[in-house]
């Protein structure tokens, strides 16, 4: 299953100005080496690419290295993603010793420094909404998605929390950090109250995404993963294969596709076919 056409145009971009820009944000130098470590792991760079993305189907035209605005928005949210990682990975909560294929952090760096990045880099975000002068709606966003982000998380590590519907655990932990991109291209576009397929697609995408992630811990290998598989269910997690079942999981995500695909068609989306192509893609991801 490829990537859809010009995501790689997009992806290079986006890590050509995250190369140049983001190490600037991080002072002392053993701060900077440990918080780029992370955010230069590799990845897919889902997040971004979806700022990206929304933004040239809403307006219109083609993200270029001169779309400094959009590009640091999308900067802002890969630094609050990979500061989720860090800490995801550390002992107190998966205890996850690899990430991407690499040491985590903290087994690079040591715990202290592990919980230091992932502060920074979650206060770093801010710095560049600040510095891009974004609109009060982008801050708006970002905070309820890296708060929300935060109660899932709880709701899914904690004894004693652990009661709600997966479905609302997924939400916050996954599906706000998804629908984060697609908020963010509308604010800075002025049209954040024109279109909630919009803003359902990144919900409803982000979901999608975290029932993957519950299949992919079930059936996927370390080599496809970069990481630890079976930590759900050796952990006990309420995850939708814990829920459901594996087949049952596997038929919620088709169900999810299909609305994903319902929102892309009835969306003010000029690139439709991108977005049509990503959720395919998300669907059947083996990695």
């Amino acid at each position: 299953m490829k990537l859809p056409h010009r995501y790689d145009f997009l992806l290079e971009t986006f890590e050509n100005h995250l190369k140049t820009a983001a190490p600037a944000y991080f002072e002392p130098p053993s701060l900077r080496k440990a918080c780029t470590y992370s955010l230069f792991a590799g990845g897919k760079r889902i997040r971004p690419v979806l700022c990206l993305a929304c933004y040239e189907g809403l307006t219109g035209s083609e993200i270029s290295e001169k779309s400094v605005d959009i590009l640091n928005c999308a900067m802002a949210i890969e630094f609050i993603h990979t500061y989720s990682l860090i800490h995801d990975d550390l002992p107190a909560i998966d205890n996850d010793d690899f990430r991407r294929g690499k040491p985590s952090n903290h087994k690079a760096f040591g715990e202290a420094m592990a919980i230091l990045s992932g502060d920074a880099l979650l206060s770093a975000a801010f710095v560049i909404l600040a510095d891009t002068n974004a609109p009060i709606e982008v801050f708006r966003a970002f905070s309820y998605a890296a708060l929300g982000m935060v109660s899932g998380q709880v709701l899914d590590t904690c004894p004693g929390e652990n009661t709600a519907d997966f479905r609302h655990v997924n939400a916050l932990k996954t599906g706000l950090m998804l629908a984060l991109p697609f908020e963010t291209a509308l604010a800075i576009t002025g049209a954040m109250d024109e279109n909630q397929a919009v803003k359902n697609l990144g919900l409803t995408l982000g979901e999608l995404f975290q029932i993957t992630d519950d299949i992919l811990d079930c059936t996927g290998t370390y080599e496809e993963l970069g990481k630890t598989p079976g930590k759900d269910a050796s952990s006990d997690k309420l995850t939708s294969v814990a829920v459901l079942g594996l087949e049952g999981a596997k038929t919620l995500a088709d169900s999810l596709a299909a609305r994903c695909h319902h929102f892309i068609d009835v969306s003010i989306l000029e690139n439709k076919q991108f977005f049509a192509d990503l959720t395919t893609f998300i669907h059947h991801r083996k990695t």
